[in-house]
């Protein structure tokens, strides 16, 4: 029997390496393209932007998923080039490598919700990245025949391998020290999509694309469809530790609400779970409330208060 391979850019990324570790248990050999050290005798370490690497990498895999980005809000502001070149050149750079290769292999790239419908401007520099580099895959499906879903993820969290400064886990770390919570803009709003369910997308998607050959372009939003404030989700977190704490541990320290402005501009969530139940049969099955709990039990393990 044939081997099965699939590539994965950003493989040692929160949902990248949780994603190679599923596929790989599942029976798939899946080479792991990233930057950082390889860890596995598939892995590959290099630049998504290096065309000649990519080509090797994806040679004999039968698909892509592509996970290689610049994928926090505020980083990329800080650095509005590095996430132009990792996101738009890095998914043009895939994008013209499996063009390249001859066999045409399908594509399932990893976008954001803040992509806007159209004819709508992008409110972010994160925003605009993944709108181009979307605007291209739709191009190099319909000019080149590539097959090409995206996957619109919205607020993934729920793992330990996720970045410690990404809101709920920097939420979490401080209530389980007793530290003080600061918010400094009560207006955001978040649609907050457990990361085992995120799996289950991307796999249903494999398998979409998988079955289908047919050339084209589609994309639909992973997520609950349900949004939640900030200050809500501050309170949801602080009521789990004060459940899971000893008496005479103590009790996580009050949160200061700040009015000011923040760095990133408030927009009402529109997510629509309903294209994504159509097209894959995805349905969230976790809930915030759960997901939370896991989290904090999983990082009080591991957190020591000070």
């Amino acid at each position: 029997m044939a081997e099965h391979r699939i590539l994965v850019t950003g493989g040692r990324g929160f949902v990248g390496s949780h994603l190679v570790d599923r596929l790989r248990a599942d029976g798939w050999s899946v080479p792991s393209l990233d930057r950082a050290a390889a860890q596995h005798a598939d892995d590959v370490r290099a630049d998504v932007c290096n065309l000649n690497s990519v080509v090797a990498a994806m040679t004999g895999c039968e698909g892509v998923v592509h996970l290689a980005a610049v994928s926090r809000e505020r980083m990329a502001k800080a650095h509005p080039r590095d996430c132009a070149e990792t996101n738009v050149l890095g998914t043009v750079t895939v994008l013209e490598a499996a063009r390249l290769t001859g066999i045409s292999p399908w594509l399932l790239l990893a976008s954001t919700r803040d992509v806007p419908d159209a004819g709508y401007a992008a409110r972010s520099v994160y925003g605009a990245s993944w709108l181009a580099a979307e605007t291209f895959a739709q191009r190099y499906a319909e000019d080149y025949g590539l097959r090409v879903l995206t996957l619109r993820l919205s607020d993934v969290y729920g793992s330990l391998r996720d970045h410690e400064g990404k809101l709920l886990p920097s939420v979490v770390r401080q209530a389980l020290q007793g530290r003080v919570i600061t918010i400094r803009d009560e207006g955001q709003r978040f649609d907050f999509t457990w990361y085992e369910d995120v799996l289950h997308a991307f796999r249903l998607g494999i398998a979409k694309l998988g079955s289908q050959s047919v050339a084209g372009f589609e994309a639909v939003t992973i997520c609950t469809g349900r949004s939640i404030r900030l200050l809500p989700l501050v309170d949801l977190v602080l009521d789990e530790v004060r459940r899971r704490t000893r008496p005479g541990n103590g009790c996580p320290g009050p949160f200061a609400s700040q009015s000011s402005a923040s760095d990133l501009a408030s927009a009402p969530i529109w997510n629509d779970p309903a294209p994504a139940r159509k097209l894959l049969g995805f349905q969230a099955t976790v809930s915030l409330g759960d997901g939370i709990r896991r989290l904090v039990e999983d990082a009080r393990l591991t957190i020591v208060r000070i």
